[in-house]
């Protein structure tokens, strides 16, 4: 796989095994018997599915390996069935990618002293390569004078483009030449696309895609927008910010320890397309706002600097297994 393969570029020793989702159990015992032999110190699963699977994986090997879970979501957790063990006491520290998240596992009854915040965190030289953005003007069909707002998510219900497109109407009503692109791929693909047409946005919404040129994208935009109704942290909006975009977030979950409120954009509440699209018009009728914004958030985006990410993901490590001689 890429990801095994750039890992023994970096001179570490890796092993794929096929997994099939959380309810594997032949691939759940392939992953012990790798454990096994391996004897690792650290088991590190980094999604909900891999937490399941790594969890099965420990229970059928020697359960010596620390168990570390990152999580990214602020879903509530259920600690009924199958949450019992997940967010039980196998799990030796839960790695939350923001405060808000960790405030949910919290919540849900896992105790604090086994939570820690890492934030996610980028490499914030990037997008020192990329492209200039002239070319998409003519592959997108846009107008080099239209103002260009900016979505980069999965196409999911919890990123909530629904809500997007109901506060585009509004916004294109307002400013004619604004347009949207909303770049990701997704479940709800279709049923957005129909949305769209409901609206009479065909020509003012372009959905891309799934894009590797995210660099260039973000350099073409005015304004970035995140409307998601439930959100870990957004590594999309710390990409924006990286460019120098000014954000419009919701209010939920992470959002707000990367945009603060009038300093790098603006935050407003979930699932309110009327406060969305008031605040997107007023970054469009500013460029100096826009400007000011985007500095502040190139600044603050210092802070999500992803090897302080491996740094505080190590120490979490190194603590546990401390606590653990």
């Amino acid at each position: 796989s890429p990801l095994v393969a750039r890992v023994e570029e970096a001179g570490v020793s890796a092993r794929a095994v096929r997994l099939r989702g959380e309810w594997d159990g032949v691939g759940a015992m392939r992953l012990a018997k790798v454990m096994r032999a391996f004897d690792p110190h650290i088991l590190h699963t980094h999604t909900s599915h891999a937490h399941t699977l790594g969890l099965w994986a420990w229970m059928l090997s020697a359960r010596k390996a620390k168990v570390v879970v990152s999580r990214r979501v602020d879903f509530p957790i259920s600690r009924r069935g199958l949450g019992r063990i997940k967010y039980g006491r196998s799990v030796g520290r839960f790695l939350a990618v923001s405060e808000g998240v960790r405030r949910v596992l919290i919540e849900g009854g896992v105790p604090a002293s086994r939570t820690a915040v890492v934030r996610s965190g980028i490499d914030l030289r990037k997008f020192d390569d990329s492209r200039n953005p002239e070319y998409l003007y003519e592959e997108f069909g846009i107008a080099r004078d239209a103002l260009l707002v900016g979505n980069v998510a999965a196409l999911a219900p919890h990123k909530d483009q629904v809500c997007l497109l109901e506060a585009a109407r509004q916004v294109v009503d307002a400013f004619p030449k604004a347009r949207f692109l909303i770049v990701g791929e997704g479940p709800l693909k279709e049923a957005l696309l129909e949305r769209r047409a409901r609206l009479g946005l065909d020509r003012e919404v372009l959905f891309t895609g799934f894009r590797k040129d995210i660099g260039a994208i973000l350099g073409l935009l005015n304004v970035f927008v995140l409307s998601s109704c439930l959100e870990g942290l957004g590594t999309s909006l710390l990409d924006a910010m990286l460019m120098g975009l000014p954000i419009v977030g919701t209010d939920v979950g992470g959002i707000p320890e990367a945009v603060h409120d009038g300093e790098n954009g603006f935050l407003v509440p979930p699932k309110n397309p009327e406060a969305l699209a008031h605040a997107i018009c007023r970054l469009l009728k500013n460029r100096a706002l826009r400007e000011q914004l985007g500095r502040a958030g190139r600044k603050i985006v210092q802070q999500f600097d992803i090897r302080e990410t491996v740094r505080q993901t190590a120490a979490n490590y190194a603590d546990l297994l401390r606590e653990t001689k």
